[in-house]
């Protein structure tokens, strides 16, 4: 896995340029913005994927 720190950018915009990517991923803490709480995770182009069923009884 690579993992990149860049500095602060819109999240909206950043997942905007990356708008075709077939992985793309948003993880956003969606706390109050604050220097410990508010956290925006990107993630495309994945090395591996876990593909799973839905559980027994399930509609998934």
């Amino acid at each position: 896995m690579q993992r990149i720190r860049l500095g602060w950018r819109d999240p909206d915009a950043v997942l905007a340029a990356w708008a075709d990517e077939p992985w793309l991923a948003c993880l956003d803490s969606g706390g109050p913005v604050h220097d410990r709480a508010r956290w925006t995770i990107l993630c495309r182009r994945p090395t591996r994927t876990l593909l799973t069923q839905g559980a027994p009884g399930t509609d998934a």
